[in-house]
């Protein structure tokens, strides 16, 4: 993970999901040992699984054009050249999908981390 970006970013702002990166980031591990972390616009991180594009992020609402409702947790598997193949944010499309409740948020990356995990036990190359 790159600290130097995360430290720079931490003294800029505020952002709670500061704490979780670690810990994400130390789990993705086991799900492929060569995961790379970015921060563009939310924290993010990019691995492949069995041929497919993943992605695991944190994201907030605001980025999204809701207003500070708050975070969720997700991932998207993709395949070379975009086409998705699963998605997973809890409560998506729902009016739950955003919470500031950082214990809920804890419950949602631990449950978008489980299912990444069986996402890639199940998975058949490139389907």
């Amino acid at each position: 993970m790159n600290r130097d970006l995360i430290a720079e970013y931490a003294l800029e702002n505020d952002d709670p999901r500061l704490q979780f990166l670690d810990e994400v980031h130390e789990a993705l591990k086991e799900i492929d040992s060569e995961v790379c972390f970015w921060w563009d616009v939310d924290p993010s991180w990019s691995m492949e699984i069995h041929g497919l594009c993943v992605s695991f992020e944190i994201v907030y609402s605001d980025d999204y054009g809701d207003d500070d409702e708050g975070y969720n947790a997700g991932w998207v598997a993709c395949r070379h050249g975009g086409e998705i193949v699963a998605n997973f944010y809890p409560y998506n499309y729902t009016s739950r999908v955003w919470t500031k409740d950082m214990d809920e948020l804890r419950d949602r990356i631990d449950w978008a981390l489980e299912t990444l995990g069986c996402f890639k036990e199940d998975c058949k190359e490139g389907t």
